[in-house]
């Protein structure tokens, strides 16, 4: 292995640093100063660049959390939404179910009725027909 004048620590550091901020301008600078050696470890130029690194990380995941809540809180109003709308159309459905209903106990009592209007004909008939048969047969 082949020594690069920098402390395990520096490495390792490096390695989390590039790796959560792969991308970012700040981890590209400070790769950039450490490949080139012009960074040891007491360097104010490594220990700027590393604040600035922390800040912005800082920052990404702030954005990013803020971005996941305002995503949850879009995601329970639509549930929220969605759930009142099912109530409301269950709520039609019972309406619904109950005018049926409605209608069947009406059609149910107009039928009685037709029934009841017919004996009543029929029986004024065979009141009729025996008024008329005793008149004639008389």
């Amino acid at each position: 292995m082949v020594s690069t004048g920098k402390s395990p620590s520096d490495s390792s550091a490096r390695q989390g640093v590039s790796s959560s901020a792969s991308g970012s301008k700040y981890a590209q600078k400070l790769n950039e100063l450490e490949d080139k050696g012009s960074l040891q470890a007491g360097d104010p130029d490594l220990n700027q660049t590393r604040h600035m690194l922390a800040k912005y990380n800082y920052a990404v995941r702030e954005k990013e959390l803020s971005v996941q809540c305002e995503e949850q809180t879009s995601k329970l109003a639509n549930a929220e939404v969605e759930f009142w709308c099912q109530v409301d159309l269950k709520k039609l459905d019972i309406e619904l179910k109950l005018t049926e209903e409605n209608a069947v106990t009406k059609q149910v009592q107009l039928l009685q009725l037709q029934i009841k209007l017919a004996e009543i004909k029929s029986m004024g008939n065979a009141d009729s027909e025996m008024d008329g048969s005793s008149h004639h047969g008389g």
